[in-house]
């Protein structure tokens, strides 16, 4: 199995859990918010919010040719640090429509660049078993994305939009931890190389980032 053979996949399908989970804590409780007190708009009106989405995850683009050129580990640091702070401005969206959308796009950008990093990671791991690190990498995605919107939704209808961005926060707070983890432990990963995809001889254990 890929995610006990594979440390470099195992984590790196958390961090992916960790970025669709809050991507969803935001847009899954978004309409309840935006239709309710204190906006009233209309679902054509909310609909639009999807655009600010569309421009993090575009700017995201340029996170896989970051890591492509050997940036994986400071762009695995910087989303992670964006995908938790973008959630003090989204706990102000109920009195801030500005809080919200600048927290909306960074978001969108934090969560969709950390996916394209892990790709560009794991894709390079084993080129052989490609459909099976896609297997395993995407269905532990999955995962984070149905708690995300689990958790935001229920704690919406219990405690509010405050409660629901404290479940947000807390996958950035995730992704951010297992950075930490990482730059502590010395190294769980194979250093996967930019150019060759292969480890490079006698650095198996140095920290993948």
């Amino acid at each position: 199995m890929l995610l006990v053979e594979e440390p470099l996949i195992r984590r790196r399908a958390i961090y992916g859990a960790a970025s669709f989970g809050a991507f969803n804590a935001l847009w899954t409780p978004l309409a309840f918010l935006l239709s309710g007190s204190p906006y009233h708009y209309a679902t054509s009106t909310i609909g639009l919010f999807g655009l600010f989405g569309v421009v993090g995850a575009v700017t995201a683009s340029f996170a896989g040719r970051f890591a492509d050129r050997g940036g994986a580990g400071t762009m695995t640091a910087i989303t992670s640090a964006l995908l938790a702070a973008s959630w003090i401005s989204i706990g102000f969206a109920r009195s801030s429509l500005a809080a919200l959308i600048v927290g909306v796009i960074v978001v969108d950008f934090a969560s969709q660049g950390l996916h394209i990093t892990n790709q560009s990671q794991i894709y390079r791991l084993r080129p052989e078993a490609r459909s099976r690190i896609t297997a395993t990498y995407m269905s532990v995605y999955f995962v984070g994305g149905v708690l995300g919107s689990f958790g935001a939704s229920t704690a919406y209808a219990d405690g509010g939009w405050v409660a629901s961005s404290i479940v947000g926060g807390a996958f950035g707070v995730l992704a951010v931890a297992l950075w930490v983890y990482g730059a502590l432990s010395g190294g769980e990963e194979r250093l996967v190389s930019p150019r060759s995809g292969r480890v490079p001889a006698g650095r198996e254990l140095q920290l993948e980032g």
